[in-house]
């Protein structure tokens, strides 16, 4: 196994972005995101900026809107070039 080339903070700034595309892929605003997961506008577009997220908070995002946890961190990953095989 090898060592994760992306620093923390890195990996926060691609989960966040890739949450937003989800988001806009999906027509919805931060608002009725919020409605959907009962978290915060401020708070979701503060994740979407790449801040610190709770990991229940994540699940809770990916849940409102019909998204994989697994394909997302896949995604960020990927994108971060590590070696998700």
């Amino acid at each position: 196994m090898t060592a994760l080339s992306m620093n923390y903070e890195q990996f926060c700034s691609a989960l966040g972005a890739e949450l937003r595309r989800i988001r806009e892929a999906a027509g919805l605003s931060r608002q009725q995101l919020a409605d959907r997961s009962g978290i915060s506008r401020n708070s979701i577009e503060r994740y979407e900026a790449g801040a610190d997220m709770p990991v229940m908070t994540f699940i809770r995002l990916c849940v409102a809107m019909g998204a994989s946890c697994g394909e997302i961190l896949e995604r960020v990953f990927r994108a971060g070039g590590e070696d998700v095989s």
